[in-house]
């Protein structure tokens, strides 16, 4: 949804965008104009790209960066929190990902606001430079498979009310910068994942749901869900963004899902980094054998690992079956629900 806006004084606007790339149109440094931002007091966009265009035709000019993309311009930006998204594909313009990542790391002392959090939260050093280097991959991967030209992560350093830097407020590094390097250059690409239950993004996988609210206890291992359908994931609506499979389709308020697995044999270190991958829109609650892994208000329009509570690690069972159970709830916009168990595996 774009920001609010108050009345667009036009003639101004034009006015001072006109005087601007005249004034800096020699400066090296400059490699793009972008005439509007989140849709905020976009108007005449084609038009008003044209006109930068015509002023300095050495550049190329992106007429949207965001969305509210009329088909002006030469650049197709798409903003995507927190992992990278691709545009849909364009004849006439390159696909870029002009805002990504958003990855929380707060660093004590060195904070403008204390506890603010951004998109996405990571607990170390090391984990943000892992979580980047996966975003890297996933950058990689749509270069790869749609032609995307180019993405800007956000950002090098905290502002006033957003910690998500990979330098502080006031210019520390939060990470190693070769490990950065490492990952732009797409040498390390951050940790892998070892599927449990798998989700539904690439192939359905089989669930057991129901849209009628269930007894108490629907989210146990021992809860008998033979009257539920049975039905490919993922569940949602038609048209929703960035979602895996549609297996079947969801327009109602609630969900309920189980699913049963066998993990197999599991070591001390692969308890310790089980994270459950999942898509929700909009809020979610997961339960592994009854026991709640992770919950989350609000909707999250890209595929995100998180970690399990502890509890949730003591409740799985090794070389044994195990049930993961999923309720989301649908407000308004876009709905989906897919989730499954994975083990992280560092990367190198």
């Amino acid at each position: 949804m774009a920001r609010p806006t108050g009345p667009v004084d036009k003639e101004e606007f034009e006015s001072e965008l006109k005087r601007m790339v005249e004034n800096l149109y020699n400066v090296p440094s400059i490699v793009m104009w972008i005439t509007f931002n989140e849709g905020q007091g976009q108007y005449d966009s084609p038009r008003i790209a044209a006109m930068v265009k015509q002023l300095d035709p050495s550049r190329v000019v992106n007429e949207a960066s965001g969305w509210d993309h009329k088909g002006g311009g030469e650049v197709l930006d798409k903003h995507s929190y927190p992992p990278p998204g691709c545009p849909d594909p364009s004849a006439t313009q390159a696909l870029v990902c002009g805002e990504y990542g958003g990855i929380g790391l707060n660093i004590p002392g060195h904070l403008w606001k204390p506890g603010d959090s951004m998109y996405t939260n990571a607990k170390s050093a090391s984990d943000m430079e892992e979580l980047y280097a996966e975003f890297c991959g996933m950058l990689k991967k749509l270069y790869d498979e749609k032609g995307m030209s180019g993405a800007v992560y956000t950002q090098i350093t905290d502002v006033e009310t957003e910690q998500n830097g990979l330098m502080t407020y006031d210019r520390i590094l939060k990470v190693d910068p070769k490990r950065i390097a490492r990952a732009n250059r797409f040498e390390y690409l951050g940790p892998t994942y070892k599927p449990l239950s798998t989700t539904s993004e690439h192939e359905s996988q089989e669930w057991r749901y129901t849209e009628s609210e269930p007894p108490a206890g629907w989210m146990k291992k021992d809860f008998d869900d033979s009257s539920w359908k049975t039905g490919p994931g993922g569940f949602g609506g038609p048209g929703t963004a960035n979602i895996g499979k549609l297996g079947t389709v969801w327009t109602g308020d609630r969900i309920w899902l189980r699913r049963k697995f066998n993990p197999g044999t599991l070591t001390s270190d692969d308890l310790a980094h089980l994270i459950i991958r999942d898509y929700h829109d909009e809020d979610v609650e997961v339960y592994l054998n009854g026991v709640l892994a992770y919950k989350a208000d609000g909707h999250n329009p890209n595929y995100e690992n998180k970690p399990l509570t502890s509890e949730a690690r003591k409740a799985i069972k090794p070389n044994a079956e195990n049930v993961l159970a999923v309720s989301c709830v649908q407000h308004d916009g876009g709905q989906y629900i897919d989730a499954g168990v994975y083990i992280r595996q560092p990367g190198k």
